[in-house]
């Protein structure tokens, strides 16, 4: 019997992945001038390395949160606090 249910690996962040919409956000806010649309073309390239796209009959994106904020204190070369920032942005 297949098993469709899976538990997080110990020590597993809860919403550790993004959607395009903050992700895109996120990296607006560190200075990066960025449209979901250019982020999303951007993905399916291969240029983020935080993020991938799959092919289907749409397009799918898996964004990590972790590797954003790695990439954003490598690129740009400051700590971004992702939760912080959409929380902070939910709140206006």
């Amino acid at each position: 019997m297949m098993q469709t249910d899976f538990e997080c690996v110990e020590g597993a962040v809860e919403c550790s992945t993004l959607t395009c919409e903050e992700a895109a956000g996120i990296l607006r806010y560190a200075g990066v001038k960025m449209s979901v649309v250019t982020f999303q073309t951007g993905v399916a390239q291969g240029v983020f390395p935080f993020a991938f796209a799959i092919e289907q009959s749409s397009r799918k994106f898996i964004i990590s949160k972790h590797k954003l904020e790695a990439w954003l204190k490598d690129f740009v070369g400051i700590d971004v606090d992702a939760d912080r920032v959409l929380c902070d942005v939910r709140n206006l």
